[in-house]
């Protein structure tokens, strides 16, 4: 028997879509099933049926306040822009590595026009976990709707990532899902939301990396990566009290603050000299590596 994970991994940039794409299919290859994530581009067919200036545009929909970030990134801050971009790819270069050389993936890569092709070289289907049901950024694909004949579908800790739904979002999940053989998602208030609506069995379960043991993560992870005891910083927002938090705490206590910086993808002001250290060469196994030894980690996300 031979299982396909269709999730948020093909040449993910993002450190957790990662981490749980690799826990998942070590989880259940340690359990002795045949598995793989399939490397699925969920993006190809848009790409292909709209003009470059419409698809450039439908993207930014999804992205509140991108036009602003972008124009303070290439205008006000040139010479910034360029440094963090260099950094920034290096640090994109350490994440595809991981994905593509620690991740168990399919040889066969697929898009919309052709996932159908899968069926032949999957007995069971898995989507799942991340927002694979996220309604903003909807693909019938991790609904599994190419899935045909006898083959098995099943949904772990699947993420709608929303409490509410329209009546056309609902009605699209509790149809595609009425004939899988197992759902379960990853938020107790989809849990609750989906019940209300559907008669099959709804579970709740753990994100994959809450699936694998501290040895099955220590076997990937890195050496020490810093020279003596930090606070690891892991900021998404530009909220200055964390920050002002972190490096107080790191202060009091004698330690080194660690961070790693412009984790929205561009420059900006706030993480900027933020840390006694700032890192860029870090993929997913670096920071396991980072949280396992740091004294204490700041994050908000």
């Amino acid at each position: 028997m031979k299982i396909g994970v269709l999730t948020h991994y093909f040449k993910s940039p993002n450190y957790g879509g990662n981490l749980q794409a690799y826990a998942l299919v070590e989880f259940l290859r340690s359990s002795g099933f045949d598995c793989e994530q399939i490397c699925y581009d969920m993006f190809f067919k848009r790409e292909q049926e709209l003009s470059r200036t419409a698809y450039f545009l439908k993207r930014l929909s999804f992205v509140p306040g991108y036009v602003l970030s972008l124009f303070k990134s290439r205008v006000l801050f040139r010479g910034k822009t360029t440094f963090v971009s260099q950094k920034m790819a290096q640090r994109l270069g350490c994440i595809y590595d991981f994905n593509q050389n620690t991740i168990r993936h399919s040889a066969d890569s697929y898009s919309y026009g052709d996932i159908g092709r899968a069926n032949a070289a999957y007995d069971v289907f898995i989507t799942g976990s991340d927002q694979v049901w996220h309604p903003h950024n909807f693909c019938p694909a991790y609904l599994l709707s190419f899935a045909k004949g006898d083959k098995k579908k099943i949904s772990y800790a699947a993420s709608i990532a929303k409490s509410n739904l329209s009546k056309e979002e609902i009605d699209c999940i509790v149809s595609s899902i009425s004939d899988y053989t197992a759902v379960s998602v990853r938020e107790e208030d989809s849990a609750i939301l989906l019940r209300k609506h559907c008669s099959k069995e709804i579970s709740c379960v753990v994100d994959p990396v809450f699936l694998l043991s501290d040895k099955q993560w220590d076997s990937i992870s890195r050496p020490y990566l810093v020279d003596r005891p930090y606070v690891l910083t892991y900021f998404l927002g530009e909220n200055p009290k964390s920050r002002t938090l972190a490096r107080d705490f790191a202060k009091k206590n004698g330690f080194k603050l660690v961070s790693l910086p412009y984790l929205n993808g561009a420059y900006r002001k706030c993480d900027w000299n933020f840390g006694d250290e700032l890192l860029f060469d870090v993929g997913p196994a670096e920071l396991i590596s980072l949280i396992k030894n740091a004294a204490c980690v700041f994050t908000d996300s």
